[in-house]
Formats: structure tokens, C-alpha cells, sequence
């Protein structure tokens, strides 16, 4: 007796590499290619409105339902194109609700402007740490030539900065044409001072140029320069436009005004500008966390008293970062085409508000 027919394949099933057109650049066909390599029951692999390669995917949990993934890339001329590791961003979910909030994403995520990392999509939540950003060295040659042969306006730079044994970085906005926006400490701009600020101290947001920003903090001692890198996250929510606009709104609103170590650092400021949420990469390692105390005014390294034993390497040890939103920055001076804050994302209240809430 012969075998029924087999049924037609589903109209709904995409055809194979669907998600590649005739006319991509052969770096980009790489790179989707190796996001395509997930094998989930459900995956979409899409472009955001910004560039940025990414693919979305469930994965069943053990105790029922599915979590919803994410994993990215990005190319860029001069620096490598790794894919993250797949990072949930949502989850439990039904099935079918897992499929709808992936496309729901999908389609935010084609639209101009983006949201801010402080304000998601509903039922979405990509998280901001020390273990989803990327540092990416800059040739030292950035130093002999214009920073724009190497860097694009609103890339976030870190500068190395050596101490005890320690690195730290101190973090900038690029605004092209050599450049920087950075949060200084006004009262002392040496290193250890900033680093022993855990009191509010006076401070403010400046533009210098490239080698000021350089050497702001920290000259090796052989002469050299300090290391550069180019600091990317695991989404960019933020075009390069927009980053250098919100540098210059913060710069000229009253949010950082006060140098806090621990709460109101560069870092902070370079985020914010980045992603709408500020979050600080030094301060989330127990270890320069620690380094921190030891240099504050009282402990045994700076003299004068000592550190409580009962204080271990735990108490500063941070899993999640602080994260702000600007509740109430006044948005004026930024541009009004697409690259202006979206009108459903409230990164602003009322434009005549002075303050700013940031932790």
C-alpha cells in the first residue's frame, strides 16, 4: 500500500536564510549568518533602526514556559565583531505570549528613535552590568592623528588610569572634531582626589580637547600614553547624534554639579549619555570598590585611623548597577528630527524643570 502524501509545507514557515538580501555587505551576511547558528523552536534575526544586528529567541524553562533571549552584533571598521552570549531579557512566558512580545519587539526596535535602557518596552528588561559591556582598545595612533580617523561622534571612551595596582577608568562622550565631553571633580582634578571623593564635592561636565581628556587624571610614569578604549553595549539604544545631544543638555542642566565617587562619577555621565540609565563600570567591581576605601581620608593607606575588620571584599561587592532615569532634564537644544528623545518614552517632563533625579 503506498505512504499517504506528505503535507505541504506551512505558509507560515520562513524560507531559508530569509533573513539575508541580495544586496548585504559581505561582513553583515558573516555576521547574520553566525547569529542564525541559535536553533530555539523560535528565533527572529532582524536589523534595528540603528545598524545593529541582533536575534531573538526562547528557550523552554524547566519548570514550564519559555524565557525570551537575546543575542547581537555589531561591524565596525577597525574594531572586532564578536555576538554576544545570549542574555534573557524576558520571561515566564506562555508560548504564544513569548512569540507576541519578540515581535513586539521586533517592530519597536525597527522604529526611529529607540528607547532608553530606563525606560523599555513592556514585558522587556535588558539589563545594564559590568559583564554586558565590551571594551575595545584604540590604536595608540589615535594619539598622533585626529581621534575621527579611529573614533565617531558619540562613541563612549574610557582612558586608563593605574593606581595600587589597580585600573580604573575615567570615561568621556567623543563629539568629533577631537573633542570630549567628561565629569571632573572641579575642587582638585588629580586622581587620588577623585577617587577619595565619597562626599558630594564640587564638579562639572567640560569639553576639551582630545589630549586634555587624555591626560586629564593620569600620565604613566615611562611617558607614554595612557590606553584608550571604545565602550560598546550588548544594545545600542542611542544613535551617535543623539549621545553628543544629551551630553550637551546634561552639560548645561544642574545634574552634575556634585562629584560622588561612588554615585556621581564619569561613568555615571557617560552612560546616561549613552543609554538613558547611568550606571557606573568601576563601581560595580567589589575589588576597586575596596580600592576606593582604602584611599579615602582616615584609612591606613592616606594615615590617620584604619579600616573596621568586620569590612570584607563582600560589602562592596555590587550584582545589579544603579540605574536612573532623567525624570525631570529639561530637553532643550536637542535636535527635533529622529534622533530627539521619543515622545513615548518619558526621558523628559516639563521642559522649564531645572533639576534633574539621578540617584
Amino acid at each position: 500500500m503506498p505512504s499517504p502524501p506528505l503535507p505541504p509545507p506551512s505558509s507560515a514557515a520562513p524560507p531559508p536564510f530569509a533573513f539575508l538580501r541580495p544586496d548585504m555587505p559581505e561582513q553583515e551576511v558573516a555576521l547574520r549568518c553566525r547569529l542564525a547558528t541559535i536553533d530555539p523552536p523560535f528565533k527572529i534575526i532582524s536589523t534595528t533602526s540603528l545598524g545593529q544586528h541582533y536575534a531573538l529567541f526562547m528557550k523552554r524553562r524547566i519548570r514550564g514556559g519559555y524565557n525570551l533571549f537575546l543575542k547581537s552584533a555589531e561591524s565596525r571598521e577597525g574594531f572586532p565583531s564578536p555576538v554576544t552570549q545570549p542574555l534573557q531579557i524576558g520571561g515566564p512566558f506562555v508560548r504564544e505570549e513569548a512569540e507576541e512580545v519578540a515581535r513586539a519587539l521586533e517592530t519597536r526596535l525597527s522604529r526611529k528613535p529607540l528607547f532608553s535602557l530606563s525606560h523599555q518596552p513592556a514585558k522587556i528588561s535588558i539589563p545594564l552590568s559590568r559583564q554586558l559591556v565590551t571594551l575595545y582598545t584604540v590604536p595608540e595612533a589615535v594619539h598622533e592623528t585626529s581621534p575621527d580617523c579611529y573614533l565617531e561622534p558619540g562613541d563612549e571612551v574610557y582612558t586608563e588610569c593605574r593606581l595600587a595596582g589597580l585600573t580604573f577608568f575615567h570615561s568621556g562622550i567623543y563629539a568629533g572634531d577631537g573633542l570630549v565631553y567628561h565629569f571632573m571633580n572641579e575642587a582638585d582634578a588629580s586622581f587620588t582626589s577623585m577617587l577619595r571623593s565619597f562626599a558630594p564635592i564640587k564638579g562639572r561636565i567640560v569639553l576639551e580637547p582630545w589630549i586634555d581628556y587624555v591626560r586629564a587624571l593620569y600620565e604613566p610614569p615611562d611617558g607614554s600614553w595612557p590606553t584608550v578604549y571604545r565602550v560598546s553595549y550588548a544594545m545600542r539604544v542611542r544613535s551617535g547624534r543623539a549621545i553628543v545631544e544629551w551630553a550637551e543638555i546634561i552639560r548645561n542642566s544642574k545634574a552634575f554639579t556634585h562629584y560622588d565617587i561612588r554615585k556621581r562619577n564619569c561613568q555615571h555621565f557617560s552612560s546616561l549619555c549613552s543609554t538613558g540609565a547611568s550606571f557606573s563600570y568601576d563601581m560595580t567591581n567589589g575589588v576597586k570598590s575596596l580600592g576606593c576605601l582604602l584611599l579615602k581620608p582616615g584609612s591606613t593607606i592616606m594615615g590617620g585611623g584604619r579600616i573596621s575588620p568586620r569590612r570584607s571584599l563582600s560589602d562592596f561587592q555590587t550584582t545589579e548597577p544603579e540605574v536612573t532615569s532623567l525624570l525631570t532634564l529639561p530637553f532643550t537644544g536637542a535636535s527635533q528630527a529622529h534622533e530627539q528623545p521619543p515622545s513615548e518614552v518619558d526621558d523628559y517632563r516639563n521642559p522649564t524643570t531645572a533639576g534633574v533625579s539621578l540617584l
